[in-house]
Formats: C-alpha cells, structure tokens, sequence
C-alpha cells in the first residue's frame, strides 16, 4: 500500500535511534531484528547485557549492531524514557510487558507534552481491504487509548492532534469525520481520520472493520 509505504520510506531516510525497555520479551527481539535488517532505525536494548545475549543467542537471532545498555538499579521504562528526554534516543516504544497506563503515565512525568499541547492522546493506524475508503485504504482512528469519556474540548484537540499527525506522516491533507455527526459507513466513504466519541466506540470501530 503506497502510503505505508510512504511512512515507511520516510523512516528509513531519517533512521532514528528507538530505544525498546522490554528487551525480556522475545517479540521486541525478533521485531529488533526486522528493524536492523530492513535499516529502518537503529535499536537501543535495556537490559544486562549477558543476559540479554543469552535470549538473543536462544531465539536465533543476528542483532550484532544492536546496542545494549544496563538501566542499572533503574526501572527499565524510565530509564528508556530519561534517554528520550536527555536526547539520547528519538523515541521509546513500550507496552508489550508493561501495561499502556504505565507507559503514558511514564512518558508524561519524563518526557513531557510536546510544546503547544494541551492534552495527550493516541491514534491507531487502520490499513484496510478496502483501498476506497480513507486514504488509499488508510485511516486513522483516534482516541483508542487514553482519554475515555472526552468532552467538546477534548474532542477538538483529538482532531487537532491526529490531523496534525496524518499529515505529517503522509503528506497527505487530512479529511476529519466526527463519528458523533456522522454513521461509521459514512466516515469511511468521506474522511481519512475518524475521531470516536469514546474509547469504547473506538475499540468497536477498530474491531468491525
């Protein structure tokens, strides 16, 4: 799909450094070594060294330009977001091991809002069969995750944040569906961002389609 591949293109040319604190998990091994492999970013593992190596060494996997560091006495998640903070690392990502509520509770006491935001929240990435709807079959849902029942406001600076967020990762201008105006079926026929009323409809948008 042309626009995934657009995002996907753009993160290779500027290859960033990720920093992964769930380096227990063999998932964010295996998907460090995609990563590597396809020189999409470059991977930051925390963790003991040693043993680290060891779960590296018992899944099979090539991760020699990985880069290990030790959190020490440290909690991994806020010693991987601290990186972040200090520049250390252009970005985190967590939640595989810890729990989404401990990842943004984290990123908000270490790294802070991004300046001129007001509120955090999330979107999801919907790449659908269906190339007719959104944006080549590309949509973007927003809030899945973090604000449950959001007023007027909030609501605004969903939109606000999300179609800021489709147009910098797709250069693409953003067409916004407020799915408390308008039928789901509508939205995918008509707008390439779709803002929920709540984290429940979200949930049950991002499962019936």
């Amino acid at each position: 799909m042309s626009i995934l591949n657009d995002i996907y293109n753009k993160a290779k040319k500027s290859h960033k450094t990720i920093v992964l604190p769930e380096s227990s998990d063999p998932r964010i091994l295996r998907s460090s070594e995609i990563i590597l492999q396809s020189r999409l970013a470059k991977i930051i593992l925390i963790g003991d060294e040693e043993n680290v190596k060891t779960r590296i060494s018992h899944e099979g996997l090539s991760l020699s330009a990985v880069q290990i560091i030790s959190s020490r006495e440290n909690d991994p998640l806020d010693f991987a977001a601290t990186m972040v903070a200090r520049g250390e690392a252009d970005g985190m990502v967590a939640g595989s091991t810890y729990n989404s509520s401990a990842v943004i509770r984290c990123a908000i006491k270490i790294i802070g809002l991004a300046p001129g935001q007001k509120k955090l929240s999330s979107f999801m990435i919907m790449s659908l069969e269906n190339n007719t709807w959104g944006e080549q079959g590309v949509i973007f849902f927003a809030d899945c995750a973090v604000i449950p029942n959001p007023n007027a406001e909030d609501l605004a600076e969903i939109a606000r944040q999300t179609a800021n967020s489709f147009q910098s990762l797709t250069g693409r201008e953003p067409r916004l569906a407020l799915l408390s105006e308008v039928s789901l079926d509508e939205a995918l026929n008509q707008a390439n961002v779709l803002i929920f009323p709540d984290l429940d409809s979200a949930n049950i948008g991002c499962k019936i389609t």
